[in-house]
């Protein structure tokens, strides 16, 4: 279950096509990018 959930148009890459999870990070730094919490809710039971 992830944590954070962010939408974004492309991502960064290496040219190997691996994301650049670092560079992730520093946009959240500079406020490019702002990632948000994902909460469960579980389903009500039914009697």
């Amino acid at each position: 279950m992830p944590e954070y959930f962010a939408q974004v148009e492309d991502l960064p890459l290496m040219p190997s096509g691996k994301i650049l999870k670092r560079r992730l990070v520093e946009w959240i730094d500079e406020g490019r990018l702002a990632p948000s919490p994902v909460r469960f809710t579980p389903a009500p039971v039914p009697r």
